[in-house]
């Protein structure tokens, strides 16, 4: 009803304004006048009819704000403008305005991101909406995550995330590929002439290596006659998975031939040169023998890289036997091995070692008569040690033979042929000292304590020898008894006998010290001075 009163009453007013202005219909309308309100926001035009002061025109018109000098930080001054829709208003600018500085409106803009050498850190990057040079950078909340994993052979991804007030943005990384993680095998072929590698990736199975390289030998150490020696296969592959591969192997020992000497461990007993000793019982061995038609320069012959000897059998008693238990059968010819002599050390002085042989090598007589000699004026008696045969053998035939493929390691030994070495320190028979590389002991070094013999002349098995099965061919005495001193041999010493000018002492079967004419076959037991060290 309110609304309906007044909108009435207006329509009444303008009907009377109208009415008012008689016939004329048009207003007069004096000056306007314009009221800017208090805060410039807006200015009011009215103006007033001249024919009727009731009639009145009045617009309101919102001022726009503009020149504005004030900074975000300084007061300045700004211009208002209103401008009116009806006509007759003109529009109104109010300048020099005081205006309050208008401070800061920071709008966030972006994230600026800085690499470091480990990560990334990123700013929340805010810019005065009123004067863009006025920047804020606040340090943002960093989070990453790998958000594709890298491969052996791909790249991966990380994501980092930069977070503040309610902002985020992104930044990825490139994750470099990962290694390899091969597990490697490798396989040596038989002969160890080439390695072959495999490899197959821990991280991903589809990756798969091989590769196969020929090996270079090398010999790391050499082996001897003495000692085994170490050779080493190495095999070196281009592929960086793969490693250099060594294998090592073990050399046998040289076929042992005799030419260097080897102490034993308890330096005991010592092996050096080679000498037939043991009959060949092969039927195939001695078919193969049978063939061989050189000897080597000492007269044995070489087989498979080892030596044999042969001799028609002269055995001194018709039921000799071998060890192998063949009789041995005068005129048949027998093939025997030569193997490395063993002798025991009787005197080791810092490697100087003085010794004879463990077994009775050969068979030969002491001087092949008993008639006496003259020699530059001088008697030479049979039993005389300096021009004895068995002294020239042992120098010749038996050294020769013995030490053909290595002598070195021998010394020249002053043989002390004095009458002290013999039975009887008056003993007329002895004779001039020599000068030997191989040599009979003497009477007195069979009963010297210190070379490990009985000093004792009668029955002891320090003394005791064997024969060889060469020895035995060769026409050597052995004991038959089946008791201790059963295939040992009499054996010669160098020294003459006192009481005899064709006797000369020899070993007895049983060990006793003996004597026995020159011209009697007995065993060899040679000895010899050897330096080692």
């Amino acid at each position: 009803m309110k609304k309906k009163l007044v909108l009435m009453t207006s329509a009444l007013m303008a009907i009377t304004l109208l009415a008012g202005c008689g016939n004329k219909h048009t207003h007069e309308w004096g000056v306007v006048s314009y009221t800017w309100a208090e805060d410039n926001s807006t200015c009011t035009a009215t103006r007033v009819c001249a024919n009727d002061s009731t009639h009145v025109e009045e617009e309101v018109a919102t001022a726009t704000i503009s020149n504005i000098t004030a900074t975000c930080t300084e007061d300045g001054t700004s211009t208002y403008t209103a401008t009116f829709t009806k006509e007759g208003f003109v529009a109104q600018v109010k300048e020099n305005v005081p205006y309050q500085a208008l401070g800061h409106d920071y709008q966030f803009v972006e994230f600026v991101w800085t690499e470091t050498p480990e990560s990334f850190t990123a700013q929340a990057k805010y810019v005065c909406s009123h004067d863009a040079a006025h920047v804020e950078l606040h340090d943002a909340e960093i989070t990453n995550a790998v958000t594709t994993e890298p491969g052996c052979e791909t790249t991966g991804v990380r994501t980092y995330t930069a977070s503040y007030d309610g902002h985020t943005d992104t930044k990825t990384d490139e994750i470099t590929p990962i290694d390899h993680d091969w597990q490697v095998a490798y396989q040596w072929s038989a002969d160890y002439s080439t390695c072959t590698a495999s490899a197959v990736c821990k991280n991903d199975s589809s990756h798969k290596l091989t590769e196969t390289v020929d090996s270079v030998y090398t010999v790391v150490t050499p082996a001897t006659e003495i000692s085994e020696g170490l050779g080493k296969y190495t095999a070196t592959f281009t592929k960086e998975a793969f490693e250099v591969q060594e294998k090592e192997i073990t050399l046998d020992k040289l076929h042992y031939l005799g030419r260097t000497p080897i102490l034993s461990e308890d330096e005991k007993t010592l092996t050096y040169g080679l000498y037939p000793q043991t009959n060949v019982n092969d039927s195939t061995l001695v078919s193969a023998l049978n063939a061989l038609t050189t000897p080597e320069s000492n007269g044995w012959y070489l087989y498979n890289n080892d030596y044999y000897a042969k001799v028609s059998a002269a055995p001194m008693n018709s039921s000799f036997v071998f060890d192998n238990g063949t009789t041995i059968v005068s005129g048949t010819t027998y093939w025997f091995k030569c193997e490395p002599i063993t002798w025991n050390v009787l005197n080791n002085n810092a490697g100087q070692c003085y010794i004879v042989s463990s077994v009775l090598l050969d068979n030969h007589c002491y001087y092949n008569s008993t008639d006496r000699r003259t020699i530059d004026d001088l008697t030479i008696y049979a039993n005389n040690y300096e021009y004895s045969d068995i002294r020239t053998w042992l120098n010749n035939d038996f050294y020769n033979s013995a030490f053909a493929l290595g002598n070195s390691y021998i010394q020249t030994t002053t043989v002390d042929n004095s009458a002290s070495t013999t039975n009887s320190s008056s003993n007329k028979y002895a004779c001039n000292n020599t000068q030997d590389k191989v040599f009979l002991p003497s009477y007195q070094d069979y009963i010297n304590s210190s070379y490990g013999f009985s000093t004792e002349t009668g029955k002891t098995d320090t003394r005791h020898c064997r024969t060889t099965d060469w020895a035995r061919a060769r026409g050597a005495y052995y004991d038959t008894n089946s008791d201790s001193s059963q295939y040992n041999g009499w054996y010669w010493t160098r020294s003459p006998h006192s009481d005899f000018s064709a006797v000369a002492c020899f070993i007895h079967p049983s060990g006793s010290l003996s004597n026995n004419i020159v011209h009697t076959n007995a065993g060899v037991r040679p000895g010899l001075s050897i330096k080692i060290a």
